[in-house]
């Protein structure tokens, strides 16, 4: 089951090329939805404006394949259920109580919402495009690249050492020292992946592949991104 888990994780945080409305909007929108629903959820504290400033996050979502919304709403939904637990628990209201629980349910939308808007954003992002944005600085344009590659082959790595372990009769912590070997082996591999493909000769970075500019959806993310946080600012201050 563990291993399942990982394994879900790493694939809803690969990128994969699809044919679908969210891979048709421009990275530069998908950028700006992500970073304002991390702020809005950030900046508001009541339900309705969280709720109403991250409506954009979902709609993107359902842009998705089914299969894929299924799978980011759902293992979203695991870091979010453990944070609330958590804050029920160390709450300073009494346990169970109604305060407590919608203290708990604010500040688990909160990572709700950022681990959703992220995982849609990595699976439906070609990371080569994104770190376009960086090719004058190529150190961080060559860190992005590892990074988006990295974590999901880690993620597959730690389900595989895990189902290795199970099936030996080993305890689950002997798995930190073969993922720690795995993680290095990867890093490794993606350097000279990286070198062989010319990275670190040149000062700067040519594009590889040019953005897909504003189209008929871009456009319509970009206004929901931007009218959903100015209303739910709007119901904060004036209502």
């Amino acid at each position: 089951m563990l291993e399942e888990l990982f394994l879900l994780f790493s694939f809803v945080t690969t990128y994969r090329d699809a044919r679908g409305i969210a891979w048709r909007i421009d990275y530069r929108v998908k950028i700006f939805m992500v970073v304002s629903a991390w702020i809005s959820v950030l900046y508001f504290k009541t339900l309705l404006t969280m709720v109403l400033s991250t409506v954009p996050v979902f709609i993107y979502i359902s842009m998705t394949n089914r299969r894929l919304a299924k799978y980011v709403l759902s293992l979203s939904s695991i870091p979010a259920v453990i944070v609330f637990l958590v804050v029920v628990i160390v709450s300073p209201y009494p346990f169970a109580s109604i305060t407590g629980i919608i203290q708990g349910f604010r500040i688990g939308y909160k990572v709700y919402v950022m681990s959703a808007s992220s995982m849609a954003f990595m699976t439906t992002t070609n990371p080569v495009t994104v770190s376009g944005m960086f090719r004058r600085f190529p150190r961080v344009h060559d860190y992005n690249i590892i990074l988006a590659r990295l974590v999901p082959l880690t993620l597959k790595d730690l389900s595989q050492v895990i189902g290795i372990q199970r099936s030996l009769g080993r305890p689950m912590h002997r798995v930190l020292f073969p993922v720690t070997v795995s993680t290095l082996r990867r890093g490794d591999e993606l350097a000279e992946s990286l070198y062989m493909r010319g990275y670190g000769l040149m000062s700067g970075r040519s594009i590889i592949r040019e953005p897909i500019g504003m189209n008929i959806e871009s456009l319509f993310q970009l206004l929901i991104s931007m009218i959903c946080p100015v209303i739910s600012y709007g119901i904060l201050h004036w209502v």
